[in-house]
């Protein structure tokens, strides 16, 4: 993630997709922490999948979407310290070419 502002990285994430059994997950690799963290595929269609763990502190759960604009929303959220929270980020974008075949 770059700040907006200051144009600096504030953290880097690696992700991978993969498939255990019959199960899809997301795999998270954070500078904080030791182990890869995983979250389940819970939700898909053609536009949006959601990814959870319910057990992780922050987030628990992980969202794209695709809008019609071509752009990848990407949402976090769940709860921390006893407050729900969740952002967004809309920095992702496609062109038509980019698209997966229909």
């Amino acid at each position: 993630r770059i700040s907006r502002r200051t144009k600096k990285v504030l953290f880097t994430e690696t992700l991978k997709l993969v498939k255990i059994g019959n199960e899809i997950y997301y795999i998270a690799l954070v500078e904080e922490n030791d182990t890869p963290i995983s979250f389940k595929l819970t939700q898909i269609d053609s536009a949006k999948a959601v990814f959870e763990n319910p057990d992780h502190d922050f987030p628990q759960s992980i969202q794209y979407e695709l809008l019609e604009s071509g752009s990848l929303k990407a949402t976090v959220g769940g709860v921390e310290k006893k407050k729900k929270r969740s952002f967004s980020d809309y920095g992702f974008n496609f062109s038509e070419k980019d698209k997966p075949n229909e």
